[in-house]
């Protein structure tokens, strides 16, 4: 997938391939249609946020819009999602 990566806090993230995710068991894979970028996502590109954690590189976020395999379009928030989207609104204003 492409995502913006964090790969130091030294540095902004970048736009690059990051490895697929892998839905454990009782989840759903989200393709992700646009995210929001918050203070919190803020935080944890910049590592200051408690949940950036110490495992580099990654990909900050939490919250969004996207579909599911069904192309159900939904409202995530992690770890799991959450509301469905409803139909004909767009998602970027929406994230």
């Amino acid at each position: 997938m492409n995502a913006a990566v964090v790969e130091t806090f030294a540095n902004p993230p970048r736009y690059a391939t990051f490895r697929d995710p892998v839905p454990a068991e009782g989840q759903l894979l989200v393709r992700v249609r646009a995210a929001a970028l918050s203070n919190l996502v803020k935080g944890q590109a910049g590592g200051s946020h408690y949940s950036s954690g110490s495992e580099l590189p990654f990909v900050p976020g939490n919250d969004g819009v996207g579909t599911l395999p069904d192309g159900r379009r939904i409202y995530f928030i992690v770890p799991s999602p959450s509301e469905p989207w409803p139909s004909g609104a767009s998602p970027a204003p929406a994230a």
